[in-house]
């Protein structure tokens, strides 16, 4: 994917995850001012790390816009990370897909990047099924370095959609390109 010179100019965040540092364009949503400001106008932020239920290490850091709720959101944008994970990367995309199988009406898939330790996809689920008026639109973006599992991702929630009906997709073919591109964005140092 290609890196537009507007967003090699556009500032980064910056986070450490687990010796190593990853740098991430802010969520689309997001005025670059608001990023060194005491007081975020645009988004609220959720942070979590500590140890998960099998005992690895896990790290999440979320965004929504401001004024929402993370019980209720139109846009969540977030990256997270867990280590030690031997899996391999299509093995964590294949269960993320089958979590929207079971819970949506009907799925789409569009794989946009698929290496053996990074995949980049979309998803979109016509209906959620205990919320037949919703839907949703998702692009991940999965890495592994080392036994790190890095996932970088964007969920639009909408009203519910038709996937053989392309003028009912909320978001352009052109939209969900620009928010893949952000995520393929991910810079890795260290490790």
């Amino acid at each position: 994917m290609a890196t537009t010179q507007a967003a090699m100019a556009e500032p980064k965040m910056v986070v450490d995850l687990f010796g190593q540092t990853a740098q991430f364009r802010p969520p689309p949503w997001v005025n670059s001012r608001d990023l060194d400001a005491k007081q975020a106008k645009d988004f609220e932020t959720a942070r979590q790390n500590g140890k998960s239920a099998t005992g690895t290490n896990f790290f999440l850091l979320e965004f929504i816009p401001k004024g929402e709720s993370f019980s209720n959101w139109s846009q969540l944008y977030a990256i997270t990370a867990e280590t030690p994970l031997s899996g391999t990367v299509q093995a964590y995309l294949d269960g993320q897909i089958r979590t929207y199988q079971k819970a949506c009406t009907k799925i789409g898939v569009q794989k946009l990047v698929k290496k053996r330790t990074n995949q980049v996809a979309v998803i979109l689920c016509e209906a959620y099924r205990h919320q037949p008026s919703k839907g949703e639109i998702a692009v991940f973006s999965y890495v592994k370095t080392n036994k790190t599992l890095i996932k970088h991702y964007h969920h639009t929630r909408s009203k519910a959609f038709k996937l053989s009906k392309r003028t009912s997709i909320p978001l352009s073919s052109r939209e969900i390109l620009d928010i893949a591109d952000r995520l393929g964005d991910l810079k890795l140092t260290g490790g």
